[in-house]
Parts: C-alpha cells; sequence; structure tokens
C-alpha cells in the first residue's frame, strides 16, 4: 500500500501589520492526512499553540518583525506555513541639542535629518511667560520670546508618524539678558515756545522710558543748540532747563539725548526751542546836569538826563520839578528829547 501524498499547509491572519498591542487571531486552513499539528506564534510569550481546538489567537507589544511559522506532520510527509507580522514601533529621533540666544531673538530649532522617516512636529509643554509665539517652517521650528524677556524654559519637541506613533525629547531654549537701551517715550513735543528771558524746560521722568535701568540714574542732556541765544543748559534726572541770554530771542534746534550711565547707550530726539521777543520797560533816567544833590545850579540851567532801552525804542519823557514847598510842577510833558530848559529859576 503506497502512503498516503503529504499535507498540505495553510495559515491567515487577521491582521498583518498594525501598532502595539497587536492582537492577531490566525486562521488554519491545512488539508490532507494530518498526525500532528503545531504553531509557533512568537508573540510575547513564544507561545507554541499544539491543540487545534483552542483559539488561535496572539499578542504582540513590542515593535518589530515577527513570523508565525505552522507546521503540520502527516504519514506522507511534513509541510510548513509562514505568516510575517509586523508591529509598527515609534520614530526614531536623534538627539535634539539645546538652542540658546539673547533677549528678543527668534530662536530656530532646525530639525531637519532628524528622523529619516515621514512625519510631523509639534510642541508641548511651553512657558507662555517666556515664549510669546512657536512657529513652523517645514522641519524648522521658530520661538518667540516675550518682548524684553529673558530666562529658559524647557519644552516638548513631538515626533509623530504616519502610524500615528509618537516620541518626545524635552528640549532647553535660553535667552541671555540684555542691557536694551533707554528711550524717549512718549515722544517730546517738537516745539517749546516761551517770552524771552525765560528758562525753557524739556524731558523729566515722564518721558524716560528703560526697561532694564533705574529712570532717575539716566542723564538728560543736549547738543546742537544756538549758543549765542541759548546761555546756559543743566541737564539732571527731571530732564533739561535751557537759559535764554538776557534780551535775547529767536529759535534754535538742540538735539535732546537720555543717556544709561552703565552702558553709554542713549536715545535722542531733535526738538525745536523759541523765544518771542517782549518789550521791556526803559531804564529809569540818570541825571546828568544838575547831578543830585548838587549845589550852586546856575538860574536858567539846561537839566539834561541819560536812559537806555534794550529794544532802542524812541522814548519820551514827562518832565516834573518838585518846589520848596512841596508842590509838583509839571514843566515839560512828551519830551522826544533827553534835555529841557526850565527857564530863570528863583534863588
Amino acid at each position: 500500500i503506497d502512503p498516503p501524498p503529504p499535507p498540505t499547509a495553510a495559515l491567515q491572519a487577521s491582521v498583518m501589520q498594525g501598532n502595539p498591542p497587536l492582537q492577531v487571531t490566525f486562521t488554519e486552513r491545512s488539508t490532507g492526512f494530518i498526525g500532528s499539528w503545531r504553531l509557533e506564534t512568537s508573540d510575547d510569550g513564544q507561545r507554541v499553540l499544539t491543540d487545534r481546538s483552542q483559539p488561535l489567537t496572539a499578542t504582540y507589544s513590542q515593535p518589530g518583525s515577527y513570523q508565525a511559522q505552522l507546521v503540520v506532520q502527516g504519514p506522507g510527509g511534513q509541510a510548513r506555513a509562514a505568516v510575517a507580522i509586523v508591529v509598527n514601533g515609534p520614530p526614531q529621533v536623534a538627539e535634539i541639542g539645546a538652542v540658546a540666544g539673547v533677549e528678543d531673538e527668534v530662536l530656530m530649532l532646525d530639525l531637519t535629518g532628524a528622523d529619516a522617516q515621514p512625519g510631523s512636529w509639534s510642541v508641548e509643554d511651553v512657558n507662555d511667560q517666556l515664549i510669546a509665539g512657536v512657529e513652523q517652517v517645514g522641519d524648522v521650528l521658530r520661538f518667540t520670546p516675550m518682548r524684553d524677556a529673558a530666562g529658559s524654559d524647557a519644552v516638548r519637541i513631538v515626533r509623530t508618524n504616519s502610524h500615528q506613533l509618537s516620541t518626545s525629547q524635552m528640549v532647553a531654549l535660553t535667552w541671555a539678558p540684555v542691557d536694551d537701551p533707554p528711550g524717549i517715550y512718549p515722544a517730546l513735543d517738537g516745539l517749546f515756545t516761551t517770552f524771552e528771558d525765560i528758562a525753557i524746560q524739556v524731558g523729566g521722568a515722564v518721558h524716560a522710558r528703560d526697561v532694564d535701568t533705574e529712570i532717575g540714574t539716566l542723564a538728560w542732556s543736549a547738543s546742537g543748540y544756538d549758543e549765542t541765544l541759548v546761555g546756559g543748559v543743566q541737564g539732571s534726572g527731571e530732564g533739561m532747563v535751557f537759559s535764554p541770554v538776557p534780551d535775547a530771542y529767536g529759535e534754535t534746534q538742540a538735539v535732546i539725548h537720555l543717556t544709561d550711565p552703565a552702558t553709554g547707550q542713549a536715545a535722542t530726539q531733535t526738538v525745536l526751542l523759541r523765544w518771542t521777543p517782549v518789550n521791556d520797560p526803559p531804564q529809569a533816567p540818570v541825571a546828568i546836569y544838575p547831578v543830585n544833590g548838587a549845589l550852586d545850579i546856575v538860574l536858567a540851567p539846561v537839566i539834561s538826563w541819560a536812559t537806555t532801552d534794550v529794544e532802542g525804542s524812541a522814548l519820551s519823557y514827562d518832565l516834573v520839578l518838585r518846589m520848596e514847598t512841596g508842590e509838583m510842577v509839571a514843566e515839560g510833558a512828551g519830551l522826544m528829547v533827553s534835555e529841557y530848559a526850565v527857564g530863570l529859576l528863583s534863588p
């Protein structure tokens, strides 16, 4: 009697690839004369199934490639069948280094080549007290800090592959502080105007800004003004005081400086200073003849006096004589010259 032909082994899997934990149900469709039967699953427990009446299931928890193999034995010989199982894994990302810069600088984290497989990047655990925004351009992440903020933050960089599996790394971002220059804000008025002989004050604490330095330590100064119009300049923490040359009027530009003495950095603004003329009163007349308290005056004197007017205006005079009786006698009015012939006086 000839032996029967060898059996035919056939094995099917409900799923051949997936994410962990991957559960697979096997279906065995072997034919022929079968005396023994064995299924090597290669699963987590490396189980070997020998009872065809039991559920043919296996669980694969770790990423990798596996092979389930069926071996059937009969009088006619042996047959084998195998099924490949692939368990997807998370992205394999190279180590990402820390990034550092200075205050107000946008930090660039270039992730090009960090993962050879397709996927996407995302950022978690962002400190919104330090980082104002995160922008992704391709494989480059841009971190914009809060204005004038300095310090460090560890953000979570997440890589997700096409199987929706992710891996992450904590990456340190550091912004070193910078001593920013001062600023003149709100801006000074463009024009300061007053009358001649009156000082002009410019600036002061209300116009000083510095995020890193105490306002009171900043120094105000000025340059570029007309020294024939400005007689003195005094600067302090309260601003600038421009004192004009006496009786001078006109206008001049001045460059206002607000300086941080610690760094020498300064903010500047150009302003216009204007003094308008005032018609000052003339000086009091000074007697030329006779001088005050003089004796032996001629009986018909020509009284003369002198006075000045800074504007050079034409002057008129009223002459009043006081008699020994105490009586005041108007001798001349509207005089346009600084002398007057009184006439014959009583001795």
